[in-house]
């Protein structure tokens, strides 16, 4: 389920010294331009919820336009961020596709600085970050003992993600069998250099939370029908984590150390931190938002009911099931708690179940509701049984 996004470098010719590398006349005195996509720009709305998981499983996994902040760091003492959380939107249906910087971004273009070397970072928040939030990183910043985190409440739809490049990807070239000319390895990633030398950083979004696919169907037979049905007027996940923070830059082991990318990760908060998950309606069409959740009818086949929820990996969750039936006229509420284990899920691959879910994971869940059961009294008749005759004679057996 990672996503990619593929920075676009340009080479403005702007000197007249060159280099050769293999054949390549290369103008290594240009100034080098960082282009995010290269249409027109995106305007984004905010909205109060997030927009719920971003992609799919491998053959539908696409952008939605959506926003994510972008870093560039200078990797060197100084630890500069040319680039420091800026706005960026994403393109749409497709997997792999170049960013474009948000409209109302001031800032529009980005250029290498002389022989500065620059690590990218990115992150998607969805909204958790609260509203107009500021996600740069915030002067005197200490990047190689701390490096740089985004505090976050989520609440169930927002997908979150972290991303950088993977160095050795970048400098393979068209048929991956080999480097990009000129390129003999990743010392010189990413600089004004290496774009000259076709080299684009990569960024390889990866999700932090687990997602669970909700399904449903009746198990009675016959399924209720005829203005009886039985609906579901809720799923809540109870009392789970929904405080952290996401480290988007890996702290440096030195100022001139490459940070490692499993470092970016959710830590939870401390006490107190958890939250009721509410599922929301399933969007359709090109729906960004999420809408409140709507009541949904059972029928005999497993169907899926609202929006995926986004949770902190964990061994088990709490999920609470409301539903609603028309018995004599009114309605009739009923809620069922059920326990939803790791190690209940079952994979192909594996013989057992799960010790936790992880991170990057969607899971279908399929829950099996019964309607009201009406109250119905049979009766039998016993028949009589032949017990034999008897005669009364007056002068027999009077008295």
């Amino acid at each position: 389920m990672n996503k990619t996004w593929i920075f676009a470098t340009m080479a403005l010719a702007l000197g007249t010294s060159c280099s050769k590398d293999k054949g390549i006349d290369i103008d290594d005195s240009s100034r080098q331009e960082i282009l995010l996509g290269t249409g027109s720009t995106v305007s984004v709305s905010r909205a109060s919820r997030g927009g719920g998981a971003v992609g799919g499983l491998t053959g539908a996994n696409n952008w939605n336009g959506e926003t994510v902040y972008v870093y560039g760091i200078t990797n060197n003492a100084a630890n500069k961020a040319p680039i420091n959380g800026v706005k960026a939107v994403a393109p749409k249906d497709v997997e792999t596709g170049k960013l474009s910087w948000a409209a109302d971004e001031p800032v529009q273009h980005f250029y290498y600085e002389g022989n500065d070397k620059y690590n990218f970072y990115a992150v998607h928040v969805d909204g958790a970050a609260g509203e107009d939030a500021d996600l740069s990183v915030k002067a005197p910043a200490d990047l190689a003992t701390t490096g740089h985190s985004v505090n976050v409440t989520i609440d169930g739809t927002q997908d979150l993600m972290v991303a950088m490049p993977n160095k050795d990807n970048d400098i393979l070239d068209e048929e991956g069998t080999g480097n990009l000319e000129g390129v003999e390895n990743t010392t010189n990633l990413y600089s004004a250099w290496s774009a000259r030398r076709g080299v684009v950083p990569n960024l390889v979004f990866k999700h932090l939370l687990s997602r669970l696919n909700f399904k449903a169907y009746c198990g009675d037979k016959p399924v209720p029908a005829d203005g009886n049905e039985l609906k579901i007027t809720s799923i809540t996940i109870k009392n789970t984590i929904n405080k952290g923070s996401i480290v988007v830059i890996p702290a440096y082991s030195e100022p001139a150390t490459e940070p490692e990318a499993k470092n970016q990760v959710f830590d939870a908060a401390e006490e107190p931190n958890t939250g009721d998950f509410v599922i929301m309606k399933k969007k359709t069409g090109v729906e960004t938002t999420l809408q409140p959740f709507e009541e949904f009818p059972l029928t005999g086949t497993a169907e899926e009911v609202g929006e995926d929820v986004l949770v902190v990996p964990g061994a088990s969750y709490e999920i609470e099931v409301k539903t609603v039936q028309n018995i004599n006229g009114e309605p009739k509420e009923k809620t069922q708690k059920f326990e939803l284990k790791a190690s209940d899920i079952k994979k192909e691959e594996a013989s057992a179940g799960l010790e936790a879910f992880v991170a990057g994971e969607m899971y279908d869940v399929t829950m099996i509701l019964y309607a009201n059961k009406e109250i119905e009294i049979e009766c039998t008749l016993t028949a009589w049984t032949d017990g034999g005759d008897a005669t009364l004679d007056e002068e027999v057996s009077g008295i």
